[in-house]
Order: structure tokens, then C-alpha cells, then sequence
């Protein structure tokens, strides 16, 4: 309180407004500092722990899982994962020189293919995944006339997708009639949660045969009316061994107890009951 404040990844700026007020060159330059983070939120990414790199610095596997509980991160984790794949970076950027993410070569644009989103229901896409996660951490420049203020939005009503540095991402729900997957190949699918069996099968075939690649963010214990979340689903098949689907498959896991206190605070995590302080659990 009282303080200005702009997160840069780990470095952090900060002044009190009494100081900013009487320093016009101070605030200048802490001005142009949160214009710079906007201007490029994804160069300052930090990944919330070991897990989480490790994720991001996999390029062995064509189907990754991340497994940890609500509010940990790895909705976002998947999307960076993803951004990182169709935006064009810099090596020198903190995400690469700090913060221990290894910079890859973009493969974009993807026009032929692209990106398929995958979530439980469309509320989730709509409340989300798009304004908390792809608007915040795409750079506006790749985002293009998608951007806030920009010319085109969204058609949740018929079709829903949006372009990104020149790849489509398509927008999905698992209430959607399997031949919706079935009909066109996509460069990669993220699932949020557990799809269908049938709908992962239809989404797998046409991957596979672009070469492409799969990424799930998953809870593992059963969140009350959600029948995706937890070890009932057949994604559960892939830990145990008793599936491949042909793909070359890593679980990575996270708890409450490695992730920073600016995403569980310290307090929360003594008070976290014992089936959610492990991803195993």
C-alpha cells in the first residue's frame, strides 16, 4: 500500500507515491517501465517452480501434462508453452537470460493447421482463458486486430477463434459433437482438464499425422460436479502405463509447498487440507 509498483519477472520496481510525486524523472521512467511490460508481457514470464521449467524446457515429448491443483499456475503454463511455439522471441529476453526458460525457434505461422483450445465448457473459454490468460499474456503486437481496442472480437456463437502472430487458435467445448474434431488437423491441442475419450482419439489422429503435439493442464483430485478434474478420467490410463496412443507421454507435477508465496501465500498453504497439497494425492 502506498507504493508504485511494476513486476518485471524478478526484478521488481518499486517507489512510494510521496517520492514519485516530488521525482517527475523517477515517475517517467516507472512509467515507461509498465509500458514496456504491456507492450510484451510474455519476455518477463517467470515459471512458478522446478515442475513448471521443466515443462516449458521439454521438447522431447509430444504429449505433456502438467497436474496440479486450482490456482496453481498451469492454466498459464500451458499458454506459454504454447506462445513460445507461434511468437517470434529474442533470445536476450529475461524469460531466456533469467528466469531459466531456454529460448526455441518459432515454428509459426501455423496457417494450415494451427492451435486447437479445448475446456470443459464455454464459460470457462469465454470468463477465462481468453481475458485471463491469452489477452494478458500475448503481446499486443502479435495479437494484432484482436487486441483490446482493435477491430475484431471473438464469434463465440459460431465458430469462435482468433489469430495470433499469423496462427489460428481455434476455441472448443467437450460438449461439441465429436465430428467437430474429427474434420480438420490441428499443429497442437491443448486440453484444459479431461476431454471425452472419443474426442481426445479424434484430436490424437489428426496430430499425429502433422507431427504435431499435445499439452493438458490436469487437477487431480475431483472438484464437486466436475467429472473432468480428478482420476476418474481416461487421461489417468497415461499415468499409469496402460496407454500411449502412440505418443511419447511425461507427467510433470506440482504441490502447493514449491510454488512462490505471490501465487499461495505462505498462510494458505499451512491451512491447505492434505488432499490438495500434493499433485500425487
Amino acid at each position: 500500500r502506498g507504493r508504485r509498483t511494476v513486476f518485471l519477472g524478478t526484478t521488481i520496481v518499486t517507489y512510494p507515491h510521496t517520492y514519485l510525486r516530488n521525482n517527475k524523472n523517477v515517475l517517467d521512467n516507472i512509467n515507461e517501465l509498465e509500458r514496456l511490460k504491456t507492450q510484451n508481457p510474455l519476455k518477463y514470464f517467470v515459471p512458478q517452480n522446478e515442475a513448471a521449467l521443466q515443462f516449458l524446457n521439454d521438447r522431447d515429448h509430444n504429449f505433456k501434462l502438467f497436474v496440479a491443483g486450482k490456482g496453481s499456475g498451469k492454466t498459464t503454463l500451458m499458454w506459454i508453452d504454447i506462445l513460445l511455439d507461434i511468437v517470434p522471441c529474442e533470445q536476450d529476453w529475461p524469460i531466456f537470460t533469467k528466469h531459466g526458460v531456454r529460448w526455441r525457434p518459432c515454428i509459426g505461422p501455423l496457417k494450415t493447421g494451427g492451435i486447437g483450445i479445448i475446456s470443459y465448457e464455454w464459460a470457462n473459454q469465454i470468463q477465462t482463458i481468453v481475458p485471463q490468460v491469452v489477452m494478458r499474456w500475448t503481446p499486443p503486437k502479435d495479437l494484432g486486430d484482436y487486441a483490446p481496442g482493435g477491430s475484431r472480437v471473438i464469434n463465440w456463437k459460431n465458430n469462435p477463434h482468433m489469430e495470433i502472430a499469423g496462427t489460428p487458435i481455434w476455441f472448443h467445448a467437450c460438449s461439441q459433437a465429436v465430428t467437430v474434431f474429427e474434420g480438420t488437423a490441428r499443429d497442437l491441442y491443448w486440453f484444459d482438464e479431461q476431454p471425452d475419450e472419443s474426442v481426445f482419439n479424434a484430436c490424437n489422429t489428426r496430430v499425429r499425422r502433422r507431427d504435431g503435439r499435445h499439452v493438458a493442464s490436469m487437477t487431480p483430485y475431483k472438484i464437486p460436479g466436475r467429472p473432468d478434474t480428478g482420476a476418474g478420467g481416461f487421461l489417468h490410463k497415461f499415468h499409469t502405463g496402460e496407454m500411449t496412443a502412440g505418443l511419447n507421454v511425461k507427467f510433470y507435477y506440482s504441490d502447493v509447498f514449491s510454488l512462490p508465496a505471490w501465487i499461495y501465500s505462505e498462510d494458505a498453504k499451512k491451512k491447505t487440507e492434505r488432499p490438495y497439497l500434493s499433485a500425487r494425492g
